[in-house]
């Protein structure tokens, strides 16, 4: 969703094939999603899990955190308060996004509420430059279960491509020579 937003924005203000491709690549660099779910037994039905980490899971309750960067989903924790984990994911994101400008999209499976309080804690804490709160689709939905609360973000980081860094540099490089040549 991000990433095709990004690139949207380019091409309307009518940016090239390539500076759109371009701008994809490092989108995608900047984008991630944290989720707290509530039970790790819909991962175990939706074929996530194994049988014996969901038994152990449901039975001390835990609720996992994920996190999916680089099409690769992580476990990155597990909270047996929903409170310590709601926390721990919006630490998280945080973290990760420092004091870039970001783009947020909040996804809850049933509690809005719960992800307004979120939304609303991140943008106070955030540079928050644009913010979604959308229901977590079915299909999602079925894996994740019914308390699963998610944060993506696309950090709107510089993304400069090796082709302007070298043209930059090149710039910089003439301007020394310039500099130290004898004026005329």
């Amino acid at each position: 969703g991000f990433v095709a937003l990004a690139c949207a924005r380019l091409a309307e203000q009518g940016a090239t094939l390539e500076q759109v491709v371009e701008q994809a690549h490092a989108a995608v660099r900047n984008v991630g999603l944290y989720a707290l779910l509530e039970s790790i037994s819909y991962a175990l039905k939706g074929g996530r899990l194994s049988s014996a980490a969901s038994a152990v899971g449901t039975l001390l309750k835990i609720q996992p955190l994920i996190r999916v960067r680089d099409n690769k989903v992580s476990l990155i924790g597990q909270a047996r308060r929903r409170v310590k984990g709601l926390q721990s994911l919006i630490d998280k994101v945080c973290k990760e996004v420092g004091d870039a400008p970001v783009r947020l999209a909040i996804h809850y499976a049933e509690d809005e509420e719960e992800g307004q309080r979120v939304l609303d804690t991140l943008k106070s804490r955030l540079h928050c430059i644009e913010a979604y709160l959308t229901r977590v689709p079915v299909e999602l939905g079925v894996h994740a279960g019914p308390g699963a609360i998610g944060i993506a973000y696309h950090a709107e980081r510089e993304a400069t491509g090796l082709r302007e860094r070298l043209e930059r540099l090149g710039a910089q490089a003439k301007e020394m020579l310039q500099s130290h040549l004898p004026q005329s």
